[in-house]
């Protein structure tokens, strides 16, 4: 089951990167589709002025080491055990801050935004962390520190 574990690890980290990269470049270099961007993938209605231009510049930029770091992760998982662990952190506080935000927000901050989306955004990535989690135990379970097979 181990190896079978790896195979899925390593597409799901790659899905990470692909993701999180994507975005980030566009952060970077498309800054003009910062709108639409926000809609599909954030659910929130983004109004570009000039100092959400330049909050989006670092915002791009940590995107992109959380890319690489699932990189890194991604060429050799047993090794990167770690990054991954780390990983399944960040996004299961991204769960816990868009279920704050959904019970807490302004009704003038969510009048543009779906509930059900949020509450299906905040679905997707609980079962990538608990994805991440489970196949990282199940692929480590077996192997030593050292990344051979006890």
């Amino acid at each position: 089951m181990s190896d079978r574990s790896e195979k899925i690890l390593k597409a799901l980290l790659w899905w990470l990167v692909v993701f999180h990269g994507g975005l980030g470049l566009l952060g970077l270099f498309a800054k003009g589709s910062a709108e639409v961007l926000a809609e599909r993938f954030f659910n929130f209605q983004l109004e570009l002025s000039p100092q959400m231009y330049w909050v989006i510049n670092p915002f791009a930029a940590y995107l992109l080491a959380f890319a690489a770091f699932m990189a890194i992760a991604a060429w050799d998982p047993r090794r990167n055990v770690a990054l991954i662990y780390v990983a399944a952190s960040l996004l299961g506080l991204r769960v816990l801050q868009r279920a704050y935000f959904l019970l807490t927000a302004d009704d003038d901050l969510i009048s543009g935004t779906s509930k059900d989306r949020i509450v299906l955004t905040i679905a997707i990535v609980l079962v990538i962390t608990i994805a991440l989690l489970v196949l990282t135990r199940n692929m480590s379970r077996n192997y030593s520190g050292n990344g051979i097979e006890e």
